[in-house]
């Protein structure tokens, strides 16, 4: 699928979602032939069940003090890196991995 889209179009598509890493602009991309981080995954992960909307992954939002008043708010980076249709379609194939494919728990003596 990658060469019918090109290589150059979904290396895009990845760093909108979030992958800071060095993306080769090749076909091996579709193997994860680059590194990305847990940060990254956790980010570009998420933009497929937030309705294609890519949020930053952000530990902590908000520290106050003793009488709740802030003294660090971070409001967390929001892009829409993939329309919703893509995205549902997406999850939908993810969970049909894990309902029925190679990520379906095998019972013994099936």
């Amino acid at each position: 699928m990658i060469s019918e889209v090109g290589a150059a179009n979904v290396a895009d598509l990845t760093k909108r979602m979030g992958v800071t890493s060095n993306i080769p602009n090749n076909l091996s991309i579709a193997l994860g032939s680059y590194d990305a981080s847990l940060f990254d995954m956790v980010g570009a992960y998420s933009a497929f069940v937030n309705q294609g909307t890519w949020v930053e992954p952000t530990m902590i939002l908000r520290i106050e003090d003793k009488n709740g008043s802030p003294i660090y708010e971070k409001a967390p980076k929001v892009l829409k890196a993939l329309n919703s249709e893509t995205a549902y379609a997406m999850v939908d194939m993810l969970k049909g991995v894990v309902d029925g494919g190679t990520g379906s728990r095998f019972e013994m003596g099936s």
